[in-house]
């Protein structure tokens, strides 16, 4: 499992979640004094996005069979708030880990994630890409 982690201490991790939950249109539900699911419209999700919250960061992961609604919302919360706040991303394989740039622009829209996805492809491959991606945004295709 690929986790997403924020380097970020001093914000009010409920306000934070509620403003998001706010302007996508999620629900937040706690799960622990310090884990929070963050859960999109059903038709658009499985499981949702997990969020722990560590005493030198944020940690974000979705579930391997996650649609790519879900994996663009991972994507989306972490660079939007990594923006927002000038906060350190770093993408965390398991057994190593990788410092990112935060991208807010390409992370925007489920169309500009779309894009930065098949950023390399050309042609039918990337057409046939891109509609993967779409197809498999809502539960029922996975």
């Amino acid at each position: 499992m690929v986790t997403i982690k924020l380097s970020i201490k001093n914000l009010n991790i409920d306000l934070e979640l509620q403003r998001l939950a706010e302007r996508l249109e999620l629900t937040v539900v706690q799960h622990e004094a310090d884990t929070y699911r963050i859960i999109p419209e059903y038709i658009l999700g499985i499981h949702g996005i997990w969020c722990e919250v560590g005493a030198q960061n944020w940690s974000f992961w979705r579930e391997s069979d996650a649609t790519t609604w879900e994996d663009f919302l991972l994507m989306h919360i972490t660079h939007s708030l990594a923006v927002e706040h000038g906060a350190l991303l770093t993408y965390d394989w398991g057994k190593s880990e990788e410092i990112l740039v935060p991208d807010g622009e390409a992370f925007a829209t489920f169309d500009s994630y779309a894009e930065y996805v098949t950023r390399h492809e050309e042609g039918i491959v990337k057409d046939m890409k891109k509609n993967w991606i779409y197809s498999h945004r809502k539960r029922y295709f996975r």
